[in-house]
């Protein structure tokens, strides 16, 4: 009896020590799973938090680089403008243009021009006939010698007169009549010197029908308004002459933007289907008067460098920067920004790794444009910072499928 009481007692003491080892292990297994739970997360935290870094990075081997021209460089205090953006005109001065018309009626000989011919002042244009002009040489001649016995009698009859010999009657009629004839001598004289024909040197024998049109200034054709043969009227546009040594550009500023503009100022302009070209120019007068429709005002610009102007001519459009405002900002080569979208990014350089280079995707935000030059609003970019500024558009493709080796 007291053996089986012994034995149920060491049964009962097995049994609690089993559980309570069971329980030991139970709290170990738990324990150890947690640990081993937590080094997971951590573990994935990690990757999380490498991954990014990873994503951003771009590998370019040395060939690449070469092969795509790139470039390195850093950010640079540059020179920047605000400007007024406008359009204007190519012109001329009123001396450098002329219009070339006649006097007097006729027949169009001796036309040989075409539109675009250089010509110089005096050069003959074209004859102009017209049976007209041989009255006005044979009145020139009748009068030339009439003015001359005229004048012969009125001095006679003035001494006549003097000595009181000759009545006032004879001598006012003889002054008049030399008057009237002079008159009408050197009237006729001026007219006939305004269409070419020089009144000293007519004689019977050399009168003629016809006059030469000289080009009144030097410069090129611009049009031709007639044909040979045609009859034209007086005052008619038979040409236009332009002499593109001195241009000028026209420019027009709406009237909220007047109060920025000052003689002296300088403006960029370019024709519009040639952005790549760019000339300057200098503000020299502004307009006194708005344009009562469109509200704009008048602004006179001579170009800097006329003979890169040369190929411009009269009456081109342009595209016009007028800049009234200088300042200075960090910038970058506008080929050192890309663009994924509407975000902008730059190419900072990290290191090596053995033969390739190791650059980072920086985001930025930019400001105004001058000049090939770009602001650099944010971030702010050490000296040290080395940056590819040239070439970087290859690398899009290849950022965006994934690292190239």
């Amino acid at each position: 009896m007291k053996n089986k009481t012994n034995l149920k007692k060491q049964s009962q003491m097995t049994y609690k020590t089993g559980t309570k080892f069971s329980f030991i292990v139970s709290l170990l297994v738990i324990f150890l799973t947690a640990l081993t739970g937590c080094e997971e997360n951590q573990n994935q935290s990690e990757e999380m938090h490498t991954a990014p870094a990873e994503e951003h990075t771009i590998h370019l081997s040395q060939e690449q680089f070469d092969a795509n021209e790139m470039r390195l460089g850093t950010v640079t205090e540059k020179n920047f403008a605000e400007f007024i953006h406008t359009s204007g005109m190519i012109g001329v001065p009123p001396k450098y243009q002329a219009s070339v018309s006649t006097l007097f009626g006729g027949y169009v000989n001796g036309l040989n021009l075409i539109n675009g011919d250089y010509v110089r002042k005096g050069q003959i244009l074209f004859t102009l006939e017209n049976p007209e002009f041989v009255k006005m040489q044979q009145r020139y001649l009748q009068l030339k010698e009439q003015t001359a016995y005229l004048k012969t009698e009125y001095e006679r009859q003035k001494k006549l007169y003097e000595e009181q010999i000759a009545s006032t009657k004879s001598f006012l009629k003889t002054q008049a009549e030399y008057k009237t004839a002079y008159a009408e001598k050197s009237a006729l004289a001026k007219q006939l010197r305004m269409i070419g024909i020089q009144p000293g040197n007519i004689t019977p024998e050399n009168i003629t029908s016809r006059i030469r049109i000289q080009a009144p200034i030097s410069g090129y054709v611009a049009s031709i308004n007639l044909t040979k043969g045609q009859y034209i009227e007086p005052e008619h546009i038979a040409m236009e002459i332009i002499n593109t040594e001195h241009k000028h550009v026209e420019i027009k500023v709406f009237e909220k933007d007047i109060h920025k503009i000052k003689k002296g100022q300088t403006f960029v302009f370019n024709l519009p289907n040639q952005p790549e070209v760019q000339y300057k120019g200098t503000v020299f007068l502004i307009g006194k008067k708005v344009d009562p429709e469109k509200r704009f005002i008048n602004v006179h610009g001579h170009i800097e460098d006329e003979k890169k102007a040369g190929t411009l001519l009269p009456e081109m459009f342009t595209d016009i920067k007028i800049i009234y405002k200088n300042f200075t900002a960090p910038a970058l080569p506008e080929t050192a920004v890309l663009s994924d979208g509407e975000n902008h990014f730059v190419l900072r350089k990290t290191g090596n790794e053995g033969e390739e280079i190791l650059f980072e995707k920086v985001p930025v935000q930019t400001g105004a444009h001058y000049e090939g030059y770009v602001a650099v609003l944010s971030p702010k970019f050490e000296k040290t910072d080395t940056l590819l500024i040239k070439g970087g558009y290859f690398l899009i493709g290849v950022e965006e499928g994934g690292n190239d080796h």
